[in-house]
This record gives C-alpha cells, structure tokens and sequence, in this order.
C-alpha cells in the first residue's frame, strides 16, 4: 500500500559514499540518489541506473557542504534549489542554508544564496512543503520538530517560526512531507 509504513518489506542495502551518512533525497524521477555525509562534509550525487533502484547506484559526483557537518538535505521539487541543514566547526549555532542550482539536480551548479540560523539544536531534518510555504526542521537535543512559514515561497531568508511540536520518541531525524502534504513522516 503506497505511503504506508505498515505494509514496507526490506529489499536493498548498499554502502554509503561517506563515512558517517546522515541525510539522503532522491530526484522526484528516481534516477538520481543524492547522501550527504557528516563525516567529511561531502554531499554526493550518484546516478541511478534502474529508477529507485538503489542497488544500481554508481556515483557520479560529490561537493564540500557548506556545513563543516551537514545532517540532512532537500531539494525544491523543480531541481532549481538545494537546502541543507547542519553545523558549524564550532558547534554553534546550528544552521540552514539555501543554495540555487543553475541547472536542475546538479550539486556542481549549487551557488549558496541564504543561511538562517536553525531553531534547534544538534539540527538533523529539514524539508521544505511541496508549495513553498512552510519549512520544518528536527533537533535531537531538544527533541521537536520547528514550523516556520516562509512568506516568500521557498526562501529560507522569510522564515518567521510558528510553532513547535515534540513528536513521540527520541531525536527526530529526517523529515519528509508526502506528495499532498498529509501526511509527516520523521
């Protein structure tokens, strides 16, 4: 059953392309895999051959995030922008950076253009709603999840907070919308 955990079986494994992964996103199409790693400080791009089929996975090209450690990614639908989340060498504060893409989905086109401080703490999630209206974000050491609505679509530099959740469990990590905005999944 589409977009129901319940009903998920386990299929592939691969080796990640850092050391420490922590973050991952996918080209809507499925024909590109893209891992952001902590460890270095890398964010690779590598060219599915199959769609969605990460065993067919062959890299194709990494760049330096502009975090020393990035922990989570997003792109704008459209391919045109990349958001990533992460921190400094020195630990503080948090931060959320917004790069354009001159050409869609490709990370050596990215030219930073904003970065806003994160609400959180040790920050591990962002995403941004499919109409640009709202971004999220997720810390593990304060253990919530941030709204901020953004009056400029998909411009980070408008974000104003709105509200703040403390989901169930520990440490929310990775978040992502599904396609009609319904549903959270973290």
């Amino acid at each position: 059953t589409p977009f129901d955990i319940s009903t998920a079986t386990f299929e592939t494994v691969i080796n990640a392309q850092g050391d420490k992964p922590t973050g991952i996103a996918l080209k809507p199409d499925g024909s590109k895999l893209y891992e952001c790693d902590e460890g270095s400080g890398l964010i690779f791009e590598s060219d599915l051959s199959t769609p969605f089929e990460i065993a067919t996975a062959s890299l194709n090209q990494s760049i330096s995030s502009v975090s020393d450690f990035p922990t989570d990614i997003h792109f704008k639908e459209d391919g045109t922008r990349l958001y990533e989340i992460g921190f400094p060498a020195d630990f503080d504060p948090d931060q959320i950076h917004q790069s354009d893409l001159s050409t869609p989905f490709d990370i050596s086109t990215a030219s930073l253009d904003t970065t806003i401080n994160a609400q959180g703490t040790s920050s591990q999630g962002v995403t941004v709603s499919s109409d640009g209206t709202i971004l999220l974000e997720s810390g593990t050491n304060n253990n919530n999840i941030n709204q901020s609505q953004l009056s400029n679509p998909f411009d980070i530099g408008s974000a104003t907070l709105d509200k703040t959740i403390d989901p169930p469990g520990f440490g929310p990590a990775g978040l992502e919308y599904s396609q009609d905005g319904s549903i959270l999944y973290q």
